[in-house]
């Protein structure tokens, strides 16, 4: 479960975890891993996730504002995963980005639950969660069940 093995961390904190620059010196993109997108069946329908591979037992998990998809983080997740040897999954929510509709009106709780679900199947069991704006919210509920 989400709430059992989780930190949470808010984006500002995040993106001065990861402040180096592509425009600095030294800043080579060839060394950043490359990401695997993947559809998990979450019961009715399928969220899209994106995962930058990682040794060791802890995950980052990047949840996106309302309205948003993954690609709202922009390169936070790909330069995280060159600097830490986490692994980094950014997704999207039942309708948003890649992710199927699913049915409408989903409370957080069942978007919650459709998370730990998806995680569980990816073998998730220690997490950061980072989340900003709806998405912050919604990790907040997660982490505090």
């Amino acid at each position: 479960m989400i709430m059992s093995s989780t930190w949470l961390l808010t984006s500002a904190t995040m993106i001065a975890l990861v402040s180096s620059s592509p425009t600095q010196p030294g800043f080579d993109r060839s060394d950043r891993p490359q990401p695997v997108d993947t559809m998990i069946d979450v019961g009715d329908h399928r969220l899209h996730f994106r995962a930058w591979a990682g040794s060791g037992n802890l995950t980052i998990v990047f949840e996106a504002g309302g309205g948003a998809d993954l690609t709202a983080w922009a390169t936070v997740p790909s330069l995280l995963a060159a600097r830490i040897p986490a692994r980094i999954v950014a997704y999207d929510r039942a309708g948003m980005g890649q992710s199927d509709v699913g049915p409408r009106d989903l409370t957080p709780q069942q978007e919650i639950e459709q998370l730990d679900r998806a995680l569980d199947k990816l073998g998730v069991r220690r997490m950061v969660l980072v989340g900003h704006s709806y998405g912050g919210a919604v990790i907040t509920n997660a982490a505090t069940g």
